[in-house]
């Protein structure tokens, strides 16, 4: 049996602000988007409603923003329980033609 010494290393890393990822975060509503795809694929899965909604027209307006302006929306595995929800939907696709983009939904 050989025995050996145990020594510790301790690493200090820089603090990380984590206030602009917070909603990558929240398990209530989970989005994938794929912009390898024509149009670019945004899946939506969870609650959509007045806490998550403006989060997910944050996310869209980076993609406009981008120039991506033809999107598929797979809101198959979608709840949307109250009202905010729903307006965001009807937003979000305003918002994707008034830059002259077409949108897609999956139901």
């Amino acid at each position: 049996m050989t025995t050996g010494t145990h020594s510790e290393h301790v690493v200090s890393c820089p603090s990380i602000d984590w206030t602009d990822t917070g909603w990558k975060m929240d398990p209530v509503l989970e989005l994938w988007i794929d912009v390898e795809t024509s149009p670019v694929t945004v899946r939506l899965a969870g609650v959509l409603d007045r806490r998550t909604c403006r989060n997910v027209e944050k996310v869209i307006e980076e993609l406009l923003e981008e120039g991506y302006r033809h999107l598929q929306m797979l809101i198959d595995e979608l709840d949307v329980p109250d009202a905010a929800g729903l307006f965001a939907l009807v937003d979000i696709e305003r918002l994707v033609r008034r830059s002259g983009g077409e949108m897609t939904w999956s139901c």
